[in-house]
């Protein structure tokens, strides 16, 4: 299973003291912070071209000087300025959290699947703006999946018991190029909803071609809804159309 490092890719959170004097700190000096567990929530994004989604990073730390201090080092997946956080004393920890707007257009395809997202926490001295790692916890929870979209036609106005045909096209995001791409050689399943029923039926599994299209015939017996469902992978998210109504005469 591929891993990422998030210290380039998605996020660190930088947890700075601008209290202290260049270099760490030693025992007599300033407590110096140590990250006790961190957390990121949703575990899983499922990202399509546009639209951004919320990642909320947690990292709970001893105590140390100043801790209104603290700043997000955010790389790729967020361009905006320096954030300065607001850090809530627990009994003899500190919790930090910050949320990031991961903006698709920040991503490219590689970065699909398991993700280690690296925390840090940073002694920042006098005119020492980059600062002295103390200490650092690597969270391995969160994955991030590229969106994949399905649409279905089936023939309208059939009669009882004839064959009709179902075609559809599977894409998904293309982080890339900013576009839906056709998903080829993937399998996809058909479903059957009887009309005035909450029951789905899986008829069969179809591959899609190189374009991504779908095609298969099946009788048609009683009046219901047709779809097609994709259930994803490691790296690419599930997906639905949104149905077609079939009017059997």
């Amino acid at each position: 299973m591929q891993h990422r490092t998030m210290t380039r890719t998605v996020a660190g959170l930088a947890l700075g003291l601008s209290a202290l004097t260049p270099g760490i700190a030693s025992a007599d000096d300033e407590p110096v912070p140590t990250i006790t567990s961190t957390e990121v929530s949703p575990t899983s994004l499922v990202l399509g071209i546009s639209r951004p989604k919320d990642l909320r990073l947690e990292a709970v730390t001893t105590p140390f000087a100043d801790p209104t201090k603290v700043v997000a080092a955010i790389d790729d997946l967020y361009h905006g300025p320096a954030a300065t956080l607001t850090a809530n004393e627990e009994g003899d920890h500190y919790t930090r959290v910050e949320t990031l707007s991961v903006q698709p257009q920040q991503l490219d395809n590689d970065m699909a699947g398991q993700v280690d997202t690296l925390f840090e926490a940073r002694v920042f001295g006098d005119d020492d703006p980059v600062g002295t790692v103390v200490s650092q916890a690597t969270n391995t929870t969160l994955r991030l999946y590229r969106a994949a979209r399905l649409r279905v036609n089936a023939t309208e106005h059939p009669r009882r018991g004839q064959r009709i045909t179902i075609t559809g096209r599977l894409r998904r995001a293309n982080w890339d190029t900013g576009e839906y791409a056709a998903y080829r050689n993937r399998p996809v399943l058909l479903s059957f909803r009887a009309r005035g029923s909450s029951e789905v039926t899986y008829l069969k599994g179809v591959t899609s071609g190189a374009d991504g299209r779908l095609r298969t015939t099946v009788r048609a017996r009683r009046d219901g809804t047709y779809n097609w469902y994709f259930e994803g992978n490691a790296r690419t998210g599930a997906a639905r159309a949104a149905g077609d109504f079939v009017d059997v005469r």
